[in-house]
């Protein structure tokens, strides 16, 4: 991936990401999860809540907010790294 639309293209309903979250400069390991509903602006995560499968929005982030290094995406807001996104391999 080398552009945002890279990126979009990628985040297809059942794709699965490793997701790594900034918490003040503590990397917490979020697991992999499975990528549910996409749309123009931004897609859902499925996520774990009170023993359910819920699903959680993130909002695609701007061209200058995001840097690649292969099949990882990293968000920055502010400078600052906020959340990691690694595309985990298709079977």
């Amino acid at each position: 991936m080398k552009k945002l639309a890279d990126f979009k293209r990628r985040t297809q309903p059942g794709v699965q990401i490793h997701t790594v979250w900034n918490n003040k400069g503590q990397l917490v390991d979020r697991g992999i999860r499975t990528i549910k509903t996409v749309q123009s602006n931004m897609f859902s995560i499925l996520t774990e809540k009170d023993g359910q499968q819920v699903e959680s929005w993130v909002n695609y982030p701007k061209a200058s907010e995001i840097k690649f290094e292969g099949e990882t995406a990293n968000i920055f807001q502010d400078g600052k790294l906020i959340l990691t996104y690694t595309f985990t391999p298709t079977v």
